[in-house]
Order: structure tokens, then C-alpha cells, then sequence
């Protein structure tokens, strides 16, 4: 995994700044999560199907080795 950087509001959001591309793996509480991926060099995102708590989740891989933001937002 590379270096990435987690802003959370555990059990409700996850904002996950991945440096140069990889994956992490964060620990959802029970529910169902949203997951929307950004490039920040374009502002475009990309809506990716729904993380299920209740354990561990990883992020997909990446298309590059540039940045990348995921949000996890519980629903």
C-alpha cells in the first residue's frame, strides 16, 4: 500500500488522500457506504459501487501512480 491520508468522521465519512496512486484499507462500522473517487488534477469524479461495513474495506486500484481522493460517506 502506499502513503495515504485519512480525514474521518469514523462510522459517517472517510476522506482518503492517496499521494501517488496504491491502496488503503480502512475499518467501517456496520452500513452501507457511498464511494466516490476524484482526480484532483481534472476535479472530475467518478462514482464506484458501494463498501458494506461491518469490517475492512480497500480502496480499488488506481489507473495511475498520480493522486487520487476517495469519499466514503455512510447511507
Amino acid at each position: 500500500m502506499a502513503a495515504a491520508l485519512c480525514l474521518a468522521e469514523p462510522g459517517q465519512r472517510y476522506i482518503i488522500y492517496l499521494r501517488q496512486g496504491g491502496t488503503a484499507k480502512l475499518q467501517l462500522a456496520d452500513g452501507r457506504y457511498a464511494v466516490e473517487r476524484f482526480d484532483p488534477d481534472t476535479g472530475k469524479s467518478h462514482a464506484l459501487l458501494p463498501a458494506m461495513g461491518g469490517g475492512s474495506w480497500t480502496t480499488p486500484n488506481l489507473p495511475d501512480t498520480e493522486p487520487w481522493v476517495f469519499l466514503v460517506e455512510r447511507k
